[in-house]
């Protein structure tokens, strides 16, 4: 449960930090060749994503959307050559993957 939270706050973060949409963001984002629209998007998809992590129903589908968002972070920072930025997603997907692994009941196959 605690991977589940700070995970959860780390992309609320993340999320709300695209949506507000600072200079320095929109720029890394023009950069990349990306459109605010989908800095957007994915803001609002990455907090969509956290919230689901606490509904049980929903946990494996938004932990599977945010791992999604995570390898176009991971590709993304790969093109441009970032690769000090690669740590972060990578972390992100290998606590994903946690939280989908230790969040089942012992002995449940899916």
């Amino acid at each position: 449960m605690i991977i589940t939270i700070l995970l959860a706050a780390w992309m609320i973060l993340a999320g709300v930090g695209k949506l507000m949409q600072p200079e320095e963001v929109l720029q890394m984002w023009d950069k990349w060749g990306y459109p605010a629209a989908f800095m957007m998007f994915i803001g609002v998809a990455e907090i969509a994503g956290s919230i689901g992590l606490f509904i049980p129903k929903l946990r494996k589908l938004a932990a599977l959307g945010l791992i999604i968002i995570m390898i176009g972070a991971v590709v993304t920072h790969g093109i441009n050559d970032e690769y000090s930025n690669l740590m972060g997603p990578i972390i992100a997907i290998f606590m994903l993957v946690l939280t989908i692994v230790l969040r089942r009941p012992i002995g449940q196959k899916e």
